[in-house]
């Protein structure tokens, strides 16, 4: 911008401020700072369309519709808080799922500052546009605060009403889609405030207030004049016409390159590596030779000898596919005796098969989110048929099935990670009729272990439902491979007491296993009541309509679970190594995440500083190591890590050379 263009554009907003429809300010105080080109983000905006409602209840109910729409539980809620704020020049924050108030700002709320768009200005701009106050596209503005706004992973929709009495026209706003609703106020009312619903953990909501504060955005592709020529000013209600308009790429190859450059500009851009050899610790990654430190292969049963084999028998008796769903021609005799040796390994009734874990996950809480009941009369108000508990840092393949639960008659709290006081208490004053609690049994980042005892103490208190994906804990924990539940009932023996009385009183409702990690091979199964996997088999989607799973990945199955009962030996290798490493690491001062549990293969290490994160990982590359570092957004801002996992496979040698390589490179050498 030019001076001109700065004193102008101070001009127009000190005039806004001294002519301000709610009074004349004491002080009208302009600050203006320089920014640096690379520290701006550059983000597409918001698909625009209007509703034109007719009455404040009509727009009040197009809103709930959106919202809900969305997977918003709390829609209700939300817009009782909207319509009661009163002077808050910021935006509240309200868990999208709970309606909990997440910032901390009271009555000033937090202010998105730090945006524009890519609207002419200057000379060029008045050639399109007065640069009076009368005529500055209000909508424009709005559109502005909302792209950013919804750029951000942690926001879920925003509903915005102003607060001047003469504008009766609002918004709300959802990834992707910004909708201006008329009539949202009666006229003459002063009425106005910003909500932001928004779901996350502690550390991604204050990154989230980071962002929305101070990070600099530019908007691009906000139309003017608008569609059909017709006024954008804010007293005119027809401006965005009766149709959906956008001047965003239509063709889908452009479409795809502007948001894949806008994610490459936040540094969120992934290019998957080429592996050209099995998952062992000794393999070749984009043609160079590595010790592998990242892989799921935790007992090396992808290469053993009878699963290849297993594999092969079957590709060669069955074929390469199925042909159809489990409920038509795709139900083989490799599928349902996999099925009974993997219930029998978990001690359960019954397993159902699924092509993948995130499926798994995904078709259970949406199924079980189906015939919801609605809650008592004698419950408050709004009171959801069934509330799900989820721990704050579940795997995603959780929270995308919870979000698919949302969509009808269920509720998600998000409670803080493995916080068993916080869950016991939610649970007493939970007035729903159904509830689930639904956590990770080895957490995929931090390398801890769910604690369920506590948990199945307090779903047996207060008649809960458990699902637990024990994908990482398959094959890893407890003494022979079997997982969370053998591990929990080994420690209750060695410690010669416990919460609960017997093993049976550790099996959650749910057990999730994968295939994909530890048994070396690919899907995953979900260990329940015959009642229960009669019930997935009927009713869950994910299992109806899919093509049922390869019989030779079902066979590679069966034979690793096979394995781990014939060789345990491995088990105790892989729990070996890694605890052998963790204190290799410690004794040379390289700091672990802090609650990390020196039981499971997963053990990260902690660096903070997200470029010491990329440098550490590319030294190791060039050491012949493969070691990822996982920065934000997969974990928080400053709390990057390298996640190590070890394999059974592992030598000594290759441990020692890895904690060596980290001594040269940690950024606090010992």
């Amino acid at each position: 911008m030019s001076a001109s263009d700065i004193m102008r554009t101070m001009t127009e907003l000190e005039h806004r401020a001294w002519t301000h429809s709610n009074g004349r300010p004491d002080d009208v105080v302009v600050s203006v700072h320089r920014v640096d080109e690379d520290e701006i983000t550059h983000i597409p905006a918001l698909t625009r369309e209007t509703r034109h409602t007719q009455t404040v209840d009509d727009a009040h109910r197009a809103i709930t519709e959106i919202l809900r729409d969305a997977g918003i539980p709390t829609a209700e809620h939300a817009l009782n808080v909207l319509t009661r704020i009163r002077g808050m020049r910021g935006a509240m924050l309200l868990d999208a799922d709970t309606g909990e108030r997440r910032d901390t700002k009271d009555i000033r709320g937090v202010r998105v500052t730090a945006l524009e768009n890519d609207m002419p200005t200057g000379a060029d701009a008045a050639e399109e546009m007065s640069s009076s106050a009368a005529a500055k596209p209000y909508y424009c503005e709005a559109l502005t605060l909302a792209s950013k706004v919804q750029y951000h992973p942690a926001v879920c929709a925003e509903l915005c009403i102003s607060d001047d009495p003469d504008y009766t026209t609002g918004y709300v706003s959802t990834p992707g889609r910004y909708v201006r609703i008329e009539n949202i106020k009666p006229a003459d009312s002063p009425q106005g405030g910003r909500v932001f619903l928004v779901r996350g953990t502690d550390d991604e909501i204050a990154d989230c207030i980071d962002y929305l504060e101070n990070t600099a955005v530019i908007v691009h592709g906000i139309p003017w004049p608008p569609q059909d020529n017709r006024s954008a000013h804010r007293d005119e209600p027809d401006a965005f016409g009766a149709t959906p308009t956008t001047d965003l790429p239509t063709d889908l190859t452009t479409f795809a390159e502007h948001s894949l450059a806008a994610w490459e500009n936040k540094g969120l851009r992934r290019y998957p590596l080429e592996f050209s050899s099995a998952p062992t610790p000794h393999t070749t990654v984009s043609g160079s030779d590595a010790v592998l430190f990242s892989s799921s292969n935790y007992l090396g049963l992808s290469e053993h000898p009878d699963v290849i084999a297993a594999a092969t028998e079957a590709l060669k008796h069955y074929g390469a596919g199925t042909g159809g769903s489990r409920l038509t021609t795709g139900n083989f005799t490799i599928h349902t005796s996999t099925e009974r040796t993997l219930a029998e390994f978990t001690g359960y009734d019954d397993a159902v098969l699924f092509g993948t874990g995130y499926q798994a996950n995904g078709a259970i809480l949406a199924t079980l989110a189906t015939d919801i009941p609605e809650a008592p009369s004698t419950a408050p108000a709004n009171t959801p048929g069934m509330t799900i508990f989820s721990d704050a840092l579940n795997h995603a393949s959780l929270i995308d099935g919870v979000r698919m639960a949302t969509r009808g008659n269920a509720a998600v709290h998000i409670y803080p990670h493995k916080d068993m006081e916080h869950l016991e208490n939610v649970l007493a004053q939970c007035a729903s009729p159904r509830t689930l609690i639904v956590s990770d049994g080895v957490f995929s980042m931090n390398g801890d272990i769910a604690p369920l005892p506590s948990i199945m103490r307090l779903a047996r208190a207060h008649g809960s439902w458990v699902l637990i994906d024990d994908a990482h804990g398959t094959g890893t924990l407890g003494r022979t491979g079997h997982g969370i539940i053998e591990y929990w009932s080994d420690a209750r023996r060695q410690d010669g007491g416990a919460e609960l009385s017997h093993d049976s009183d550790l099996r959650p409702d749910l057990l999730v296993i994968t295939a994909s990690k530890a048994l070396g091979s690919e899907g995953a199964a979900v260990c329940c009541s015959t009642p229960m996997a009669e019930f997935l088999r009927n009713r869950a989607r994910g299992y109806v309509f899919s093509t049922s799973s390869a019989p030779a990945s079902v066979a590679a199955t069966q034979a690793a679970v096979r394995t781990i009962l014939r060789e345990p030996e491995r088990v105790h290798r892989l729990q070996e190594n890694s605890l052998y490493l963790r204190n290799q690491l410690r004794e040379h001062g390289i700091p672990l995440v802090d609650g990390t549990s020196d039981s499971t293969p997963i053990i990260p290490i902690f660096i903070g500083d997200e470029a010491d994160a990329v440098r550490i990982s590319h030294g190791l590359c060039e050491r012949g190591f493969h070691v990822p570092g996982i920065r934000y957004p997969t974990v928080a801002r400053g709390q990057a890590i390298l996640r190590v996992t070890t394999m059974a496979t592992h030598t000594r040698d290759d441990l020692d050379r890895l904690v060596d390589a980290l001594r040269d490179l940690m950024p606090h050498p010992a």
